[in-house]
């Protein structure tokens, strides 16, 4: 990945949802540590991540914590889909 402003000349980016698996985020290993990768490329912004965080081991989560500079949020993105209701039988 590329810095947004080699890419794109001036780039302001206030939040990143992040709806990637847990594997691949919430580690500092390469191709598991996309929340870091979006904290450099736009320092600052918030992060919206989906849950789990992680499928990493707890002390990655805390290795990853000292690299983001924004504010992380964690929520439900997926069981508002009409695919994830009718799974658990709602719709």
């Amino acid at each position: 990945m590329q810095s947004s402003e080699a890419q794109h000349g001036t780039l302001t980016c206030n939040l990143v949802i992040n709806g990637l698996q847990g594997y691949f985020r919430g580690t500092t290993l390469p191709g598991r540590d996309s929340d870091v990768k979006f904290a450099k490329l736009f320092p600052g912004s918030a992060q919206f991540i989906e849950k789990p965080i992680s499928a990493g081991l707890a002390d990655e989560l805390e290795k990853v914590n000292e690299q983001l500079t924004g504010v992380t949020s964690v929520g439900y993105m997926l069981r508002y889909l009409k695919g994830g209701q009718r799974k658990r039988g709602c719709g």
